[in-house]
């Protein structure tokens, strides 16, 4: 899959040995809000996918300030799209956040970590979508779940934001895209 993404928004990013760097501009992130900010310009390198499919990878977070994160996201068009980031927090820490979005966007606060990497995977099966993290490839951690109607074909991929901050930067490796849906994962929290 990393070969063939393409970047929604203009951003830095570069294939080496199956491994994707990207960088977040500043100021950027992926979030609607009642009465507020509506930003689209986040750092998003995907590929379309086409019916059920799970995507995982695992995600290395190199920003310092409050909201850098990375993140998986599934997006159908500006105003209805998933997604699930490891974010920092102003503590220094992490936390795992899960965010969904159908005209306007809800936050699900999952674990606080104290590390700057994990595994986050994303599965759709029909209209039901599951958002996982482990620190592992195995032991995934149901984050949230929920119904959301989409298109068949979205756009899949992962990506870097900078809310707060000047910019961010991401490493991610290990990327599955399949389409080939694995049971045992938990589907309740």
């Amino acid at each position: 899959m990393h070969n063939d993404v393409v970047p929604l928004n203009p951003c830095d990013y570069a294939v080496e040995e199956g491994i994707v760097k990207v960088g977040a501009p500043a100021r950027s992130n992926f979030i609607r809000k009642p009465g507020a900010i509506a930003l689209d310009n986040a750092a998003f390198c995907c590929v379309h996918q086409e019916g059920d499919f799970s995507l995982s990878a695992r995600v290395i977070l190199w920003g310092d300030q409050p909201e850098d994160g990375a993140f998986l996201m599934v997006r159908e068009h500006r105003e209805r799209w998933v997604k699930i980031t490891l974010r920092r927090e102003a503590d220094g820490g992490c936390r795992i956040v899960s965010r969904r979005t159908d005209g306007w966007s809800e936050d699900t606060l999952g674990d606080c970590l104290h590390v700057q990497s994990c595994y986050l995977r994303i599965v759709r099966r029909g209209d039901q979508f599951y958002l996982y993290y482990s620190l592992e490839p195995y032991g995934w951690k149901l984050v949230d779940s929920f119904k959301l109607s989409m298109d068949s074909r979205l756009s899949v991929g992962f990506g870097a934001q900078s809310p707060r901050g000047t910019g961010c930067q991401v490493r991610v490796e290990d990327i599955l895209l399949s389409d080939v849906i694995l049971t045992g994962f938990p589907e309740r929290n």
